[in-house]
């Protein structure tokens, strides 16, 4: 047998979830309007009934507190805490703040993201974030989250994957609004990295030693043709329409080409004080690597990886090691998801819970997954000998 892989002191081990996913209840959003739509959801599934959260949460919270997790990620759903515009439902708001204050009881550190793949049915209708509007009804939602869940939460993160937000609704059309619009996603993109910065210095408005970040889903696609000048100028362009441009222009406090032509974002500052982390399979190892060279801190917020076997899990970690290794500086992982749920336009077919949901009872059974990553976070050596978790010491490059 092998020695377990070590990580550092205080690294978080750790599960999302969004909410659109796995609350149920269908609140007012895009996407509940879009899945109605015979074709749009791959099995004809609806996000309604979820994996109950809305309900029963606590027990998958425990669940993960049994297997040695010590973070969570879940979505505050917009459409829930601002049904229609300018009215906000405070006991929906006290409920995420509940979820947090319990996660910290169980030695669970929250982390909530507040834009998950989906906008209030409200904002859609008025252009969504094509309009310039957006930014500051964002910042808002942002104050009142911030400020409900403050003395609860240190790490946030604005938006989960900004780049293929825009690329699903505004370019391939899977996802709401279904448009194919370069114009449009380009405006899109640029008022998300406006309202990613003006959230960021909301939250650490109201946060004291708030950690605030985006999702970044990097999607390496190598040129199909290395030897062809034109094969490596299609896929460097890929690299930085959907992999650097939004990233860099929000960690430079400028946009950059395309997005805008070097105009500041608010005071002109980073506004990252780590870097969110977002891989699917064997990309996990490259995509650390390739964005520690901006110098921020990492946590890998999203780690997704197709079926219910370990094998990939554990070499993905494996990767993940060399890479710390390597001098990349990650404080924690976070695997995608912690319980099966609704899959946006997969619907149900791909299921990938650390804790397998049968959906006509809602009974929990844990995967062979599940089990994997428990026996690595609890190898660790347990809460009490990691050190503070996911800490980020003051010597670290300021944002």
């Amino acid at each position: 047998m092998t020695a377990p892989l070590a990580f550092p002191p205080g690294f978080l081990w750790g599960a999302t979830t969004a909410a659109h996913a796995v609350e149920g209840g269908s609140p007012p959003s895009d996407w509940w309007i879009w899945e109605q739509v015979p074709g749009r959801v791959a099995d004809g599934t609806t996000s309604r009934l979820g994996a109950g959260w809305w309900e029963r949460a606590d027990e998958d919270f425990v669940a993960a507190a049994r297997l040695g997790l010590t973070a969570l990620r879940f979505s505050v759903e917009w459409s829930r805490v601002e049904p229609d515009q300018g009215r906000f439902d405070e006991a929906a708001l006290a409920r995420y703040a509940a979820w947090a204050e319990r996660l910290r009881a169980l030695g669970l550190e929250p982390v909530v993201c507040l834009l998950h793949g989906t906008l209030p049915a409200w904002l859609a209708a008025r252009g969504g974030f094509r309009r310039p509007e957006a930014v500051e009804r964002f910042a808002r939602f942002a104050d009142r989250v911030a400020v409900g869940l403050s003395d609860r939460v240190r790490w946030w993160l604005t938006v989960d994957d900004p780049a293929g937000l825009v690329r699903r609704g505004l370019l391939d059309g899977t996802a709401p609004p279904g448009r194919r619009d370069f114009a449009a996603a380009l405006a899109s993109a640029r008022h998300l990295a406006q309202a990613h910065a003006a959230a960021y210095r909301v939250i650490h408005r109201r946060v004291e030693g708030a950690l605030v970040s985006a999702g970044v889903q990097v999607t390496p696609r190598p040129p199909a043709d290395p030897g062809s000048l034109l094969s490596r100028g299609a896929a460097w362009l890929h690299d930085w329409l959907e992999n650097r441009a939004w990233l860099e222009s929000t960690l430079e406090g400028r946009l950059r080409p395309p997005l805008g032509a070097l105009t500041r974002l608010g005071d002109g500052r980073c506004t990252h004080d780590f870097i969110g982390v977002q891989a699917e399979g064997d990309a996990l190892a490259g995509a650390a690597l390739e964005l520690s060279r901006h110098g921020r801190p990492l946590l890998v917020s999203s780690h997704g990886l197709p079926g219910r076997e370990p094998g990939p899990l554990l070499a993905s970690l494996a990767g993940l090691h060399r890479a710390i290794r390597a001098g990349a500086d990650v404080r924690g992982y976070l695997h995608r998801s912690l319980v099966d749920g609704f899959e946006f336009g997969a619907g149900h077919t791909q299921p990938a819970g650390l804790l397998e949901v049968d959906r006509a009872s809602q009974a929990r059974t844990l995967s062979p997954r599940g089990v994997a990553l428990g026996e690595v976070a609890r190898g660790q050596g347990g809460p009490a000998a990691r050190g503070p978790p996911g800490r980020i010491a003051p010597a670290d490059p300021p944002c």
